[in-house]
């Protein structure tokens, strides 16, 4: 786990991004950023990171597998001692692999489960404890297609998305009574990005949802009133079909 950037304390709101690509986690960080928070960009690649955050202020990016516990306790440690207990989480990190159950490897189900699973649990079992301490929280989770039915193609990855959904539901039973808002967002398209693009040549514009969009949606709820809080949410273009 490295960390490179701001890393004194703060009185700005402080605000993780876990998973953050150039696509919908840039997104996530530039949103929150833009709204005052002390922005904590979470990734594998520090180029990635480095693009994401050029030129913001008060933001630290951290280098770091989520699935690994050591290098996720070191993370949220640091964060608090050194920045404050982040009032939002938001779990964007991801691994969707392409493979029916007769195509797809024992590997391929491992990652997608200690990427979509086992890090948001890792980081949850570390982080609430703090969130409880301070009577307050918020954690967000990005979900897909994939989390409310499975799919021929995709067995890793819809069994990891929908046990991910699940326990998302768990998080919020458990811990919706110690003020801390934990809702899940699916994500029921294809994200506009460069990558997406190349790959669906031929789509029309009104194909792919708008990250900026998705992340207008995702601040909404980290500033809804405890008396009417959203558990799940589910965002798609007017043309999907479902």
């Amino acid at each position: 786990m490295i960390l490179i950037g701001n890393i004194i304390l703060t009185e700005l709101p402080v605000c993780i991004v876990a998973g953050c690509g150039p696509g919908l986690g840039a997104s996530l960080c530039k949103k929150y950023h833009s709204h005052g928070y002390h922005v904590v960009a979470v990734g594998r690649h520090k180029p990635t990171l480095l693009n994401i955050t050029k030129g913001m202020e008060n933001v630290t990016i951290c280098i770091c597998d989520l699935t690994v516990l050591s290098s996720v306790k070191e993370l949220v440690r640091t964060v608090v001692q050194s920045l404050g207990v982040p009032s939002i989480l938001i779990y964007n990190a991801g691994q969707g692999l392409k493979g029916s159950v007769l195509e797809a490897s024992r590997d391929d189900f491992d990652l997608c489960y200690s990427t979509n699973v086992l890090g948001l649990f890792n980081i949850s079992q570390e982080l609430i404890p703090y969130m409880k301490s301070e009577n307050q929280g918020c954690i967000l989770v990005s979900g897909a297609t994939a989390s409310l039915r499975g799919s021929a193609d995709f067995a890793a990855f819809c069994a990891a998305k929908s046990a991910q959904r699940s326990l998302v539901q768990s998080l919020c039973r458990a811990h919706s009574t110690d003020n801390i808002h934990i809702a899940y967002i699916i994500i029921d398209g294809i994200i506009d990005s460069k990558r997406t693009r190349e790959y669906f040549q031929n789509k029309p514009d009104q194909f792919f949802i708008k990250p900026e969009k998705i992340c207008e949606s995702y601040f909404y709820l980290t500033k809804q009133h405890p008396s009417c809080w959203t558990q799940e949410l589910d965002l798609r273009t007017s043309g999907e079909e479902f």
